[in-house]
Protein backbone atom coordinates (compact mmCIF):
# COMPACT_ATOMS: atom_id res chain seq x y z
CA UNK A 1 0.00 0.00 0.00
CA UNK A 2 1.34 3.43 -0.94
CA UNK A 3 0.93 6.05 1.82
CA UNK A 4 1.07 9.78 1.81
CA UNK A 5 3.73 11.45 3.99
CA UNK A 6 1.47 12.01 7.00
CA UNK A 7 0.31 8.38 6.97
CA UNK A 8 3.91 7.17 6.63
CA UNK A 9 5.04 9.30 9.59
CA UNK A 10 2.13 8.13 11.77
CA UNK A 11 2.82 4.50 10.87
CA UNK A 12 6.55 4.84 11.58
CA UNK A 13 6.04 6.65 14.89
CA UNK A 14 3.41 4.19 16.12
CA UNK A 15 5.47 1.12 15.15
CA UNK A 16 8.64 2.54 16.73
CA UNK A 17 6.97 3.44 20.02
CA UNK A 18 5.18 0.09 20.27
CA UNK A 19 8.09 -2.13 19.24
CA UNK A 20 10.91 -0.32 21.05
CA UNK A 21 9.19 1.05 24.16
CA UNK A 22 5.95 -0.99 24.44
CA UNK A 23 3.78 2.14 24.56
CA UNK A 24 0.91 3.12 22.34
CA UNK A 25 1.01 6.52 20.71
CA UNK A 26 -1.64 8.50 18.94
CA UNK A 27 -1.77 11.72 17.00
CA UNK A 28 -2.87 14.49 19.30
CA UNK A 29 -6.18 16.31 18.93
CA UNK A 30 -5.42 19.98 19.71
CA UNK A 31 -7.85 22.81 20.32
CA UNK A 32 -6.31 26.26 20.30
CA UNK A 33 -7.22 29.80 21.23
CA UNK A 34 -5.39 33.03 20.47
CA UNK A 35 -5.78 36.56 21.83
CA UNK A 36 -4.17 39.55 20.23
CA UNK A 37 -2.59 42.24 22.35
CA UNK A 38 -3.87 45.51 20.90
CA UNK A 39 -2.43 48.14 23.29
CA UNK A 40 0.08 49.42 24.37
CA UNK A 41 1.98 47.17 21.95
CA UNK A 42 0.93 44.59 19.37
CA UNK A 43 1.38 40.86 19.59
CA UNK A 44 -0.43 37.69 20.48
CA UNK A 45 -0.64 34.82 22.95
CA UNK A 46 -1.78 31.42 21.67
CA UNK A 47 -2.48 28.28 23.70
CA UNK A 48 -3.12 24.85 22.19
CA UNK A 49 -4.41 22.11 24.48
CA UNK A 50 -4.77 18.40 23.87
CA UNK A 51 -8.47 17.63 24.03
CA UNK A 52 -8.19 15.21 26.95
CA UNK A 53 -6.31 17.79 29.06
CA UNK A 54 -8.83 20.49 28.17
CA UNK A 55 -11.67 18.18 29.24
CA UNK A 56 -9.89 17.64 32.57
CA UNK A 57 -9.43 21.42 33.03
CA UNK A 58 -13.10 22.09 32.16
CA UNK A 59 -14.23 19.51 34.70
CA UNK A 60 -12.02 21.16 37.34
CA UNK A 61 -13.57 24.56 36.58
CA UNK A 62 -17.21 23.58 36.10
CA UNK A 63 -17.41 20.53 38.36
CA UNK A 64 -17.67 16.88 37.58
CA UNK A 65 -19.99 16.17 34.72
CA UNK A 66 -20.52 12.96 32.85
CA UNK A 67 -19.72 14.58 29.51
CA UNK A 68 -18.31 18.03 28.91
CA UNK A 69 -20.09 19.83 26.07
CA UNK A 70 -18.03 21.17 23.17
CA UNK A 71 -19.00 24.78 23.93
CA UNK A 72 -17.77 24.31 27.50
CA UNK A 73 -14.36 23.31 26.13
CA UNK A 74 -14.19 26.48 24.01
CA UNK A 75 -15.31 28.63 26.95
CA UNK A 76 -12.67 27.04 29.16
CA UNK A 77 -9.94 27.55 26.59
CA UNK A 78 -10.94 31.21 26.10
CA UNK A 79 -10.82 31.76 29.86
CA UNK A 80 -7.37 30.16 30.15
CA UNK A 81 -5.85 32.10 27.23
CA UNK A 82 -7.30 35.38 28.54
CA UNK A 83 -5.89 34.69 32.01
CA UNK A 84 -2.44 33.73 30.71
CA UNK A 85 -2.30 36.74 28.35
CA UNK A 86 -3.38 39.08 31.13
CA UNK A 87 -0.74 37.74 33.47
CA UNK A 88 1.96 37.97 30.78
CA UNK A 89 1.06 41.60 30.10
CA UNK A 90 0.94 42.44 33.82
CA UNK A 91 4.43 40.98 34.21
CA UNK A 92 5.82 42.88 31.20
CA UNK A 93 4.35 46.32 31.90
CA UNK A 94 4.91 48.74 34.77
CA UNK A 95 2.26 48.50 37.53
CA UNK A 96 -1.12 50.06 36.74
CA UNK A 97 -0.36 50.27 32.99
CA UNK A 98 -3.54 49.50 31.06
CA UNK A 99 -3.55 47.04 28.17
CA UNK A 100 -6.20 45.83 25.76
CA UNK A 101 -6.76 42.29 24.46
CA UNK A 102 -8.93 41.07 21.59
CA UNK A 103 -11.70 38.53 21.84
CA UNK A 104 -10.17 35.04 21.53
CA UNK A 105 -10.00 33.32 18.14
CA UNK A 106 -10.41 29.54 18.29
CA UNK A 107 -9.54 26.60 16.08
CA UNK A 108 -8.69 22.93 15.93
CA UNK A 109 -5.51 21.19 14.90
CA UNK A 110 -2.18 22.95 15.14
CA UNK A 111 -2.50 26.74 15.59
CA UNK A 112 -1.16 29.23 13.08
CA UNK A 113 2.53 29.81 13.70
CA UNK A 114 3.08 32.61 16.16
CA UNK A 115 6.54 31.92 17.51
CA UNK A 116 8.52 28.94 18.65
CA UNK A 117 6.17 26.83 20.75
CA UNK A 118 6.93 26.01 24.37
CA UNK A 119 5.53 22.61 25.33
CA UNK A 120 4.15 22.06 28.83
CA UNK A 121 3.06 18.68 30.12
CA UNK A 122 0.83 17.53 32.96
CA UNK A 123 -0.22 14.08 34.09
CA UNK A 124 -3.41 14.55 32.02
CA UNK A 125 -1.78 15.70 28.77
CA UNK A 126 0.18 18.48 27.13
CA UNK A 127 -0.32 22.01 25.92
CA UNK A 128 1.65 24.52 23.91
CA UNK A 129 2.11 28.26 24.41
CA UNK A 130 3.22 30.61 21.63
CA UNK A 131 3.87 34.31 22.17
CA UNK A 132 4.52 36.70 19.30
CA UNK A 133 5.58 40.34 19.17
CA UNK A 134 5.52 41.25 22.85
CA UNK A 135 9.21 42.11 23.09
CA UNK A 136 8.35 45.80 22.61
CA UNK A 137 6.09 45.65 25.69
CA UNK A 138 8.84 44.68 28.10
CA UNK A 139 10.78 47.42 29.74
Amino acid sequence: MVMNVKQAVNSAVNATMEEMFFVESRESDFLWSKVRVLEPCEGSVTLAFERNLLEHVAQAIFGEQERIREQTLWDTLAEVVNTVAGRVMSALLPPQTPFRLSVPENGTGWPPKGSEPTLYVTDEGGFVVMVKGLESCSG
